[in-house]
């Protein structure tokens, strides 16, 4: 069946579409004559493309997350989600307090990967810091994002134990990990 019983000006609705609407067509007669006008719901799963686009595939240092330095110890920056998860998980609440506060963990995943149903739900997290230190912020954080990416222990690429290399030019390397029998290495400077 076609939509030939749908009257001229019925289809005028078209044009006024916003980017988040769509229209269902009557190509059925339980259907009616009358389009169905809907929003484009939320995407339930991330896409697949891009889901673990960024967990090992570092950003430029001008887009890496920029922990202050704290401690006697020196700035340090994230360039990997794999990277900004192990700092946050050695992060103590105190010195997260700002990042928290700011919502800066979720505007970083939010700008940075394009993940905002991600962002929103690390919000969430920070909302709770709000007024006060929350202790479970960054265990959920964290949580949230190994969730959302499996960055599981078992599936881990670079971990505590990774082990520094010198190769026979004298270059240091940290060994990232074993594929089929070879060492992949990212060279440091």
């Amino acid at each position: 069946m076609s939509c030939q019983h749908v009257s001229p000006s019925t289809w005028a609705i078209l044009g006024h579409l916003r980017l988040d609407q769509a229209v269902a067509l009557p190509v059925t007669e339980e259907a009616g004559t009358e389009l169905r006008l809907f929003t484009i719901g939320e995407r339930l799963t991330p896409h697949v493309r891009h889901r673990q686009k960024y967990v090992d595939v570092p950003v430029t240092d001008s887009r890496a997350f920029v922990f202050s330095p704290s401690g006697g110890r020196g700035e340090s920056r994230a360039h990997t989600l794999r990277e900004f998860v192990a700092v946050l998980e050695e992060l103590n609440v105190a010195r997260a307090d700002g990042y928290l506060r700011r919502s800066d963990f979720s505007r970083w995943i939010g700008d940075v990967f394009g993940d905002h149903a991600l962002a929103r739900k690390l919000h969430g997290h920070e909302l709770q810091s709000i007024h006060a230190p929350h202790p479970g912020a960054l265990e959920q954080i964290v949580a949230a994002i190994k969730s959302r990416y499996d960055l599981t222990e078992e599936n881990s690429v670079a971990t505590a134990s990774d082990s520094r290399v010198v190769d026979q030019t004298g270059q240091v390397s940290t060994k990232l990990f074993n594929c089929e029998g070879f060492d992949l290495a990212v060279h440091s400077h």
